[in-house]
């Protein structure tokens, strides 16, 4: 590559000289001016011995046809921009990975418009709903609990209404918040409307084994449910429950059944609000 010297070489005599000067005049070499070049494609500046521009990749005159290698100047540009695509990806994969963490089975069981409050549903796990029968029915009686929390209202949670006491049930569904909150509305979705229920918040440890247990609060009264949405107001809004029951007390006249036949009972969805 020609370099350009900063010192200016001194006259020489015709003692040292290879030569004599043509005329017997001394000649003084003068350093080559280099100009600057541009990219004859963006005019990106360019510089000394640069064959590419690194700015649009244009190949500078001759590059390609003087019969030289060029890998160390293409090897440049071949490494901005493997550079580029790098950043990139590692950009792309940052996002993708940043924000909350996805669970596997969460729900926002909101198919109704929340309380007046605006609060959001309550997320829940699908595996934090289990079917109550302290009476010890056979869990042959009974559908996925998981179903009342999946999000979908054409699934639902079935329950045998038990021929020798119909039409008076004693079964329900418990769904654990794993931490206590403090809840203002219950959501009810059913394609058995007639039945009557009561909802029921426990802040214990583990769920109470009797509906009857001292560690049960009352959340609402008693209620039958007549139409396929209903929401039901919870009281003791500033009290934080773990455990909250949809506890069934009695069948609709339409799902009784008969010893041969026994009726059934849906719980198709259960949405929970908190307070604010």
């Amino acid at each position: 590559m020609p370099t350009v010297l900063d010192d200016t070489p001194g006259t020489l005599t015709e003692g040292d000289a290879p030569g004599k000067a043509p005329d017997g005049a001394g000649s003084e070499p003068e350093a080559a001016a280099t100009e600057q070049r541009h990219c004859a494609n963006c005019g990106a500046p360019l510089e000394e011995g640069q064959d590419w521009c690194l700015h649009c990749g244009t190949a500078t005159p001759g590059a390609l046809d003087d019969g030289r290698p060029r890998w160390r100047s293409l090897g440049i540009v071949l490494g901005v921009v493997a550079a580029l695509v790098a950043g990139a990806a590692t950009a792309a994969y940052a996002a993708l990975n940043e924000g909350p963490a996805k669970h596997v089975h969460l729900v926002v069981a909101q198919t109704q418009a929340p309380p007046a409050s605006g609060a959001p549903a309550t997320l829940l796990d699908t595996n934090a709903a289990s079917t109550y029968t302290p009476s010890g029915y056979p869990a042959s009686w009974f559908g996925d609990p998981s179903l009342t929390i999946d999000g979908d209202p054409s699934t639902a949670w079935s329950a045998q209404v038990n021929p020798a006491t119909a039409p008076r049930m004693a079964v329900g569904v418990a769904i654990d918040l794993r931490s206590a909150h403090r809840l203002s509305a219950l959501e009810l979705i059913t394609s058995t409307p007639g039945m009557t229920v009561q909802i029921y918040g426990a802040n214990t440890s583990s769920l109470p084994s009797s509906i009857s247990s001292s560690a049960w609060v009352a959340l609402s009264g008693p209620t039958t449910v007549n139409n396929r949405h209903t929401q039901i107001t919870l009281g003791k809004s500033t009290t934080s429950f773990r455990f909250v029951t949809l506890w069934i007390s009695k069948a609709p006249a339409g799902s009784v059944g008969t010893a041969q036949a026994p009726g059934r009972v849906d719980v198709n969805e259960i949405e929970l609000f908190p307070a604010r």
